[in-house]
């Protein structure tokens, strides 16, 4: 009898899959602000080891449309944005767009000053789905001025953020969405003020609230609040094709009009089909600087 049910046992271990991946969804709200339904965003995540997918269901902002996804095969460090409909990928390059960000606030005269970063809070948090969590709570806070085709403003920028996050998840794809990394813009104040930001939270965030208040120089305000949240997750297994880019998609460039192309000038992607950014008025003002 002891035989017949260490046999059963290995046999039914021998048939059962190994859930070591990771299956979850995810929220973002944002209300109130300029440009807030942009931030709107509703994905399916899935994730093992340094691997991950992360699926647009519903998206506010047209780079990410709705049917969309992003894969990561090293945990983050090399990004494609695959398009199904378009059956095309560009390489996500997050730290381009934020170097052209940098350049552009130099165009345009901006300067950042009196960047702060202050450590309200910091106590053990609810379980979430099932995970033990710390909430921080942070305030940060700096000045930008705009100094641009004779126009001088400036404006005061405080964010007021509460993290839940957790410790208990160890799988380096699922930073992919649950954690950023930071990236360089090229302005010092801002990139100091991005990499106390970025290095404050231990552990993936499973919520985070952030409250940007902006008041302006002539007296006016507006207040954005913006929420992001798991909403499930749960251990599965996840098939390894699901993080692969499809052979028969055709590589394009993130910026088409835009100087950036994913393999360089004249590299794979340069010059391929327009996705609407040579209308975006913030690309149109770098190709006039070059």
């Amino acid at each position: 009898m002891h035989r017949m049910t260490v046999y059963l046992l290995l046999l039914v271990l021998a048939v059962t899959p190994a859930f070591g991946g990771w299956e979850y969804t995810a929220t973002t709200q944002a209300e109130g602000g300029r440009g807030s339904e942009g931030m709107r965003s509703s994905i399916k995540g899935l994730a093992d080891g340094a691997k991950s997918r992360v699926e647009f269901l519903d998206s506010g902002n047209p780079m990410m449309p709705a049917g969309s996804y992003m894969v990561s095969s090293d945990g983050g460090s090399t990004i494609y944005l695959v398009n199904p409909k378009q059956k095309s990928y560009a390489v996500w390059d997050v730290e381009s767009m934020m170097g052209m960000a940098g350049g552009a606030m130099q165009m345009m005269g901006m300067k950042f000053s009196t960047p702060k970063v202050e450590k309200l809070l910091e106590e053990k948090g609810p379980a979430i789905h099932g995970f033990p969590t710390t909430h921080y709570r942070y305030r940060s806070s700096y000045t930008m001025e705009v100094n641009f085709m004779g126009i001088r403003r400036s404006t005061e920028t405080i964010n007021e953020e509460d993290v839940w996050a957790t410790t208990d998840i160890k799988d380096e794809g699922m930073g992919v969405w649950l954690k950023q990394k930071t990236m360089k813009t090229g302005n010092e104040e801002l990139d100091k003020l991005l990499e106390a930001e970025m290095s404050k939270i231990k552990g993936f965030p499973l919520k985070r609230v952030v409250v940007t208040t902006s008041k302006q120089s002539d007296g006016s305000s507006e207040t954005m609040r913006m929420t992001s949240e798991i909403t499930s997750i749960k251990k599965s297994a996840v098939p390894a094709s699901v993080f692969d880019v499809p052979k028969d998609y055709t590589e394009e460039s993130m910026f088409p009009d835009g100087g950036l192309p994913t393999g360089g000038p004249g590299g794979p992607g340069a010059g391929q089909r327009d996705s609407g950014a040579g209308d975006n008025p913030f690309l149109k003002m770098l190709q006039q600087r070059k």
